[in-house]
């Protein structure tokens, strides 16, 4: 039975986080193609490229040189620095308005 609890909770714990991300990524595309289709083709494209490229990367080149936690570190930072570059294009595009 302690077994099972503890196979809930992860189950989820994990279904909550991709539920969110499931919606989230349709909603910052949306938010920031602005409603024209072209410019959120690329933003799907480009999401696209990097869930291909992001495993191929981790798995083949940066685990076999160094250990999780660096590789995990240096997702992080890109993620992060994408979520400040996010932020002042979205700071610029307000002010413009």
């Amino acid at each position: 039975m302690h077994q099972l609890m503890g196979t809930l909770r992860v189950f989820l714990g994990v279904a909550a986080f991709y539920a969110l991300l499931g919606f989230a990524t349709p909603m910052l595309v949306d938010r920031w193609s602005g409603g024209d289709p072209d410019k959120a083709g690329r933003a799907y494209a480009v999401n696209v490229v990097g869930c291909i490229l992001g495993p191929l990367l981790a798995g083949f080149l940066l685990l076999p040189f160094f250990n999780e936690r660096w590789v995990l570190f240096v997702f992080f930072l890109a993620m992060a620095d994408c979520g400040v570059e996010s932020g002042v294009v979205d700071r610029k595009t307000r002010e413009e308005n």
